[in-house]
C-alpha cells in the first residue's frame, strides 16, 4: 500500500499580480474587461498533461479580454495541492507542492503570500463563476512557481517542470501498479471504520496505489511501487505482517512499516518493532487517529495506538532489571516482610534515615512510588531477607 504525503484538497485561490509591480498595478482596467461575465462561449474544459500522464479529470476554464483563467477547485484536484478555501471568508491557506512554500490568499485584503513573495490582487484577476473562482493563468503560474502553458489548439494544460513534482511521481508510482491487483482474501471493507464515514479517504493527498491480500505479494508490491508507508495487517495468509514487515525493511529500507491489528498483545507488538515497524496502530482506531498515524509515520514518527503504548510501557518497566545494591536489597527485602523504617533500621543496625535514602533509590529503580507497590514488587520478584 502506498501513501504519498496527505493532502487535504478543497481549494479555491486566488489570482495575483507580484507585488513589485507597481506599474502593472496601476494600469487601469478597461470597461469592457471590468463588465466581462463568464459564458458558455468563452467557456474551455482543459486536460491536465505532465508527459504522458494525464492529471485529475479535467480543468474548467474561460476566455477573458486579459487571457485564460482557470477554475483553481480542478487545478487543485489536478496537482494535489494542499490548500484549503473558506468561500465566506473570501480566504485561502495551505502550502503548494512543499510544505515550505505556504500560501495564503484574502480576497478581502487584495493580498497573496506565496513562501516569501507577496503579490497584489488586480481587479480583473480572479473571476467569480458558478463552479468557484477562476484565476488568470499567468497569476496562477507565479503562485504556484510551476509553469502552467495553455495549448489551445488541442484544449490542454501542460505542466512544464524542471524537476519532478509530488503529482508526477504519484502518477508514476500508480502507473507501475497498474498490474497488481488486490487478492479476495483481504478487503479493507472488513475494517470497522469503512462503515463509518470517511471522506478523508477521497483526498488526493492518500495515494494507496496497491492492495494485497497476503504477506508475500505485499513484499513484492513494496519491491515493484517502491511505496513511502506500508500498511500491513498483522496477520495475513501466506506470510504474517511480521515476517512480511522484516522482508520489507530488508528489501527497502526507505519505506516505513506502519503495523495494524486487532488488539494490543503485548509480545506481537515487540516482535513487530524487533521486526522494523515503525509505528502500531489498532483497527478500532477512528478514520482521523488512521489517517494522522500514517500522516506522523512519513514524517518520520512513530505513531502508537495509546492501548499499545501502555502495553510497550508497562513491559519497559518489567523487563528492565534493577541495579540494586546488595543493602537495597537487603531493605527491600524488608519491606517486603512488611516491616516499617525503624524495625529495618534496627535490624540492619543502621540509622532510619539511611534507611529512607536507601529505600528513594530503590522506588527509583523498580519503578514504583509508594512502600505497598515496593511490597508487592518485592514478593513478585522474590526478593528474601538473609538478614535474621
Amino acid at each position: 500500500m502506498r501513501w504519498g504525503r496527505f493532502i487535504v484538497a478543497a481549494l479555491a485561490l486566488a489570482g495575483l499580480a507580484p507585488a513589485g509591480a507597481e506599474a502593472a498595478e496601476r494600469m487601469p482596467v478597461s470597461p469592457t474587461a471590468a463588465a466581462w461575465a463568464p459564458n458558455a462561449d468563452d467557456s474551455w474544459l482543459f486536460d491536465v498533461r505532465s508527459g504522458q500522464y494525464r492529471l485529475g479529470d479535467g480543468v474548467r476554464g474561460y476566455q477573458t479580454p486579459q487571457g485564460i483563467c482557470v477554475d483553481l477547485g480542478d487545478v487543485v484536484l489536478a496537482l494535489d495541492l494542499a490548500v484549503r478555501v473558506d468561500k465566506k471568508l473570501r480566504r485561502a491557506t495551505g502550502w503548494v507542492f512543499d510544505e515550505r512554500r505556504s500560501l495564503t490568499i484574502d480576497r478581502e485584503t487584495g493580498e497573496v503570500r506565496a513562501g516569501s513573495e507577496r503579490f497584489r490582487l488586480a481587479a480583473t484577476t480572479i473571476r467569480d463563476t458558478a463552479a468557484g473562482w477562476c484565476v488568470d493563468l499567468d497569476s496562477l503560474n507565479a503562485w504556484l512557481g510551476v509553469p502552467l502553458t495553455a495549448d489551445l489548439s488541442n484544449a490542454v494544460l501542460r505542466v512544464d517542470a524542471k524537476e519532478k513534482l509530488p503529482f508526477q511521481l504519484a502518477a508514476e508510482r500508480r502507473a507501475r501498479a497498474a498490474s497488481i491487483r488486490p487478492q479476495a482474501q483481504f478487503d479493507l471493507a472488513t475494517l470497522p471504520q469503512a462503515a463509518r464515514p470517511y471522506q478523508a479517504w477521497a483526498t488526493p493527498s492518500v495515494d494507496v496505489v496497491a492492495s494485497v491480500g497476503d504477506g508475500a505479494a505485499a513484499v513484492a508490491a513494496v519491491t515493484d511501487v517502491e511505496p513511502d508507508i506500508a500498511l500491513l495487517d498483522v496477520t495475513m495468509p501466506e506470510m504474517d505482517g511480521i515476517e512480511a514487515t522484516r522482508r520489507v525493511v530488508a528489501a527497502r529500507p526507505e519505506t516505513r512499516v506502519v503495523i495494524l491489528t486487532a488488539s494490543a498483545d503485548r509480545e506481537q507488538m515487540l516482535r513487530a518493532v524487533d521486526a522494523g515497524a515503525l509505528g502500531y496502530l489498532l483497527k478500532d482506531a477512528s478514520p482521523e487517529e488512521l489517517i494522522e498515524g500514517v500522516r506522523a509515520a512519513a514524517r518520520g514518527e512513530s505513531p502508537l495506538d495509546p492501548k499499545v503504548a501502555r502495553e510497550l510501557l508497562a513491559d519497559r518497566r518489567e523487563t528492565r532489571a534493577p541495579q540494586l545494591t546488595d543493602r537495597e536489597r537487603e531493605v527491600l527485602a524488608l519491606v517486603g516482610e512488611g516491616l516499617p523504617n525503624k524495625l529495618i533500621a534496627r535490624r540492619l543496625e543502621i540509622s532510619e534515615k539511611t534507611v529512607k535514602a536507601h529505600l528513594t533509590r530503590v522506588y527509583a529503580q523498580i519503578g514504583v512510588t509508594d512502600r505497598t507497590q515496593a511490597a508487592l514488587w518485592a514478593r513478585r520478584h522474590n526478593i528474601a531477607s538473609d538478614v535474621t
